[in-house]
């Protein structure tokens, strides 16, 4: 049975190299590197953080794999059933604060009833279930009153992504932004770290539908608090040994535990076996379920959802349909994730009032004065404008 090490070195593990990837500059990189001993002089490998966003289709199932695969969700049905993830962790690996999950919803039903200071993940809601810097900034004053209470500074690593605002005022935490579209290279979660917490994850859903196959009962789906207790046991199983080798990939200097090209396969027996179980070996169990199932690899799986946005992004297309997604009714924070989202908002082509002669030159003048992000009033005028054609309720500036 080949390993799933051997089935990363296949077919389909390297088809697709991000936009990212292929603009990064390697000046920068370099010029990057040959600043980190300088950057890192003054704290150790213990004091020395990363913090990264990730996105989770947490409800995902192998069989689902080719319906998800390459989403980036920035709207539509699949939204709701995705969660962003903050990750950090220290270099050395012997701290990693429990994920800040941000979720869609601020009360699932399924989360009614709990005290949500007993969930083993920090959980927060934000209406495309995105970073933003409402969550962010508080995050990171909470991390920099910790160190302060324990009497210890660090350096803070984030890329520049519009959600990691400049923060003021913080004592015992130095943040420094990573170079522009060079993530891919240089920020140690993107080295191994959040593949190893996907990977990990999403072997414990398909124990949990093997379960129910192998006992010839219905799969039942997770709802998110069944997500948060997954992810996080997903997160506490990553090891020091892969944290520390993919700070050392990034190029911080520091002692590697053990050499090697790529520190998601050096871990191979740790990073991705649990009780004997790799995922590789689930997969197949899952085929000779479910036929449909082989015609994917399960590395496709595992990160089904690498694409993710995670937090906003101004293009001129993203803005306006911001814009028409601030038009619509909401829906009530509390409604549950997985409850039928057939009547999820109002089809604005539904509504008696707009046709395509009133409403085409609102939308035109909307996206003109989004793609002017910076310029506020001509925001409030166009949606002002725009809700008019809607016949919907004037939206009241900040």
């Amino acid at each position: 049975m080949d390993s799933w090490i051997d089935s990363r070195k296949g077919k389909g593990s390297r088809d697709k190299t991000s936009a990212e990837e292929k603009s990064v500059d390697r000046d920068i990189v370099h010029a990057w590197c040959e600043r980190l001993p300088d950057i890192c002089r003054n704290y150790t490998p213990r004091d020395r953080y990363n913090a990264d966003e990730t996105g989770f289709f947490w409800k995902a199932t192998p069989v689902q794999t080719l319906s998800y695969k390459g989403e980036k969700c920035r709207g539509g049905k699949k939204s709701k059933d995705r969660v962003t993830a903050m990750v950090a962790c220290n270099q050395d690996g012997s701290d990693k604060p429990p994920l800040l999950v941000i979720g869609k919803y601020a009360r699932p039903r399924c989360l009614r009833n709990t005290n949500m200071d007993l969930l083993p993940v920090e959980y927060k809601s934000q209406r495309n279930a995105w970073m933003d810097n409402t969550l962010y900034e508080p995050w990171l004053r909470e991390i920099d009153r910790q160190m302060k209470g324990a009497k210890r500074n660090i350096l803070l690593i984030v890329d520049n992504c519009t959600a990691h605002v400049t923060v003021n005022g913080l004592t015992n935490t130095k943040v420094i932004f990573l170079p522009p579209n060079c993530t891919s290279k240089l920020q140690p979660a993107d080295q191994g770290i959040i593949k190893n917490l996907k990977v990990r994850y999403r072997q414990t859903m398909v124990r949990r539908m093997l379960q129910c196959l192998d006992e010839r009962k219905a799969v039942e789906s997770i709802n998110i608090k069944d997500a948060l207790f997954m992810m996080a046991k997903a997160w506490d199983s990553v090891s020091t040994k892969t944290i520390a080798n993919c700070w050392k990939k990034a190029g911080f200097p520091g002692e590697v535990v053990e050499p090697s090209d790529d520190p998601f396969e050096s871990d191979d027996e740790e990073a991705v076996v649990e009780d004997n179980d790799s995922l590789e070996s689930l997969w197949e169990r899952v085929g000779s379920h479910c036929p449909s199932v082989r015609n994917v690899n399960c590395q496709e799986f595992a990160l089904l959802d690498h694409e993710l946005v995670t937090c906003k992004q101004m293009r001129e297309a993203e803005a306006t349909e911001e814009a028409l997604d601030v038009a619509r009714p909401k829906k009530e924070e509390s409604q549950d994730e997985n409850e039928d989202s057939e009547n999820e908002g109002c089809s604005i082509m539904n509504r008696e009032k707009v046709t395509a002669p009133r409403l085409l030159p609102q939308y035109d003048y909307c996206a003109t004065s989004l793609s002017a992000a910076t310029q506020q009033d001509a925001y409030a005028v166009s949606m002002e404008d725009f809700c008019s054609a809607l016949d919907l309720p004037r939206l009241e500036s900040n």
